[in-house]
């Protein structure tokens, strides 16, 4: 990912904001006792040759990389459908490559996003958009818009409208880029209540160069995290830790889910992260999270995780 991106991180600070208003306000609504966390955790991307050997054995076939992930982690940032969407054939195939509690959460199509929600001629392609991703069936823990830098809070009634036209059923988030969502208080508590009454949420991104994004709004029980390392510098380590921490605290207020996709510069080394962010919530919150395996460091036939 190189929104955010910085050369030298040296001089971050990265220490995790207060919640935001509206997350306290989720919390209020939250009677219930703390219930068990659900969690994904996963990467941007499966189609990695670097990891064969390491993640994927060594003889995997291009064609086999998926069914190869998903025996690693149980979900995946699906960026691919921002740029154009499968076929039918390629979901169907999707699905059968991965198993039952695997979780596919797909980007919404840049024309969309960043052309044709603007324009007033969303219909057509929003539901085109529907009818193929819902090929996934269970297999789609949900869907995420990411708006352009240039739609701020001038285009907020356009948004609403969009997002109120999607069916009730359709789980979708919500990722903000533009400053001026976070320089005052009406925009983000507005959306967020509006999203609240939909039961949808929003996305937070954690990277270094733009630490605004990270506004610690959740408008539901959920969070949607896109965590962005820079491996190998020593603050990803603290920066994991202290999510865990908050996570710990949040389940304690109502948290119930949690879609965690863990990005690296070159993402070469994204699983091993996504593996520390397992073991630490493991550690932690006394999960049972099953931690991927290293083909490099293991003897005999690895084990299926699901």
């Amino acid at each position: 990912m190189d929104f955010g991106k910085l050369t030298n991180v040296d001089n971050v600070d990265f220490t995790l904001p207060e919640d935001h208003s509206e997350t306290a306000h989720t919390w209020q609504l939250t009677t219930a006792q703390p219930k068990p966390l659900k969690i994904w955790i996963g990467c941007p991307i499966w189609a990695q040759p670097a990891w064969l050997g390491q993640w994927y054995p060594k003889t995997t076939p291009k064609t086999a990389f998926l069914q190869a992930y998903a025996q690693q982690f149980n979900t995946i940032e699906l960026n691919s459908t921002h740029y154009h969407l499968p076929t039918f054939g390629t979901l169907e195939r999707w699905v059968m490559q991965t198993p039952e509690n695997f979780r596919f959460y797909a980007k919404v199509p840049q024309e969309l996003s960043h052309r044709l929600i603007w324009q007033g001629q969303a219909q057509t392609m929003t539901e085109a958009f529907i009818i193929q991703i819902s090929t996934l069936g269970n297999r789609l823990g949900g869907v995420f818009i990411q708006l352009p830098p240039a739609v701020g809070p001038q285009e907020l009634p356009t948004l609403l409208a969009w997002l109120k036209s999607l069916p009730k059923s359709l789980p979708l988030s919500v990722e903000l880029r533009q400053q001026a969502w976070f320089t005052t208080t009406e925009p983000l508590c507005t959306l967020a209540q509006e999203l609240r009454a939909q039961g949808r949420d929003l996305v937070l991104t954690d990277v270094a160069g733009r630490r605004d994004v990270l506004h610690m709004c959740l408008p539901s029980p959920r969070l949607i995290l896109r965590w962005v390392g820079n491996a190998p510098h020593p603050s990803d380590a603290q920066r994991i830790d202290a999510w865990v921490n908050r996570i710990a605290q949040w389940q304690q207020l109502g948290l119930e889910e949690a879609y965690i996709f863990v990005h690296q510069p070159d993402n070469i080394e994204a699983p091993q992260w996504a593996d520390y962010w397992i073991e630490q919530l493991n550690q932690t919150i006394g999960l049972h999270l099953m931690r991927p395996k290293r083909y490099d460091k293991q003897k005999g036939q690895q084990t299926s995780l699901f």
